[in-house]
């Protein structure tokens, strides 16, 4: 399960946690997938993996959620799945620029291949572009492990990932 803990006070104190994740998800192992959280104002958006939809239990498939709040998260939105393909997907991460745009990335093993994929939101987390394969094993690439996003202040979106075919850290971005 996935919750927030927030301090109203710069850390000197901290409120009872929240709950964001609306399914009872739960992994006899160390996690392999941690939340990713970013915000400004009073709002606030969440993405992680589970697998509340993997009926062998076996990681087989696993989904990208996402989770919005709107009162600095005290309260949460309903999770709704990110990803549109089945797989094994993994490794959300967010990142939100200037412009209000919301950004993120993660990692998938699909039947044959593995890809890192990308799509943005233009309506604060409501709707998503289709997701684009940044980087696809089928193309030459190793597969892709870990990867992390930013949005610099001068618009500029920067995806980096670790290319397992030599360990390599692999980069893209856009300015537009």
């Amino acid at each position: 399960d996935i919750y927030l803990i927030r301090s109203l006070d710069g850390g000197q104190s901290f409120v009872p946690e929240t709950r964001i994740s609306d399914a009872n998800w739960f992994v006899n192992a160390c996690p392999v997938s941690g939340p990713s959280l970013v915000g400004a104002g009073n709002r606030l958006y969440v993405s992680w993996m589970d697998g509340r939809n993997d009926a062998q239990g076996n990681f087989s498939q696993t989904d990208i959620w996402l989770a919005t709040s709107t009162d600095g998260g005290a309260t949460f939105s309903a999770n709704w799945r990110v990803n549109q393909q089945d797989g094994y997907h993994n490794l959300p991460e967010l990142a939100l620029d200037e412009t209000g745009t919301l950004h993120i990335a993660w990692v998938a093993r699909e039947t044959e291949r593995a890809v890192v994929y990308y799509a943005r939101s233009l309506d604060q987390g409501q709707t998503f572009s289709e997701p684009l394969a940044i980087v696809d094993s089928r193309e030459g690439n190793g597969p892709p492990g870990s990867s992390s996003l930013l949005a610099a202040p001068d618009g500029t979106l920067y995806l980096t990932w670790v290319d397992f075919a030599g360990a390599h850290v692999r980069s893209w971005q856009v300015t537009d």
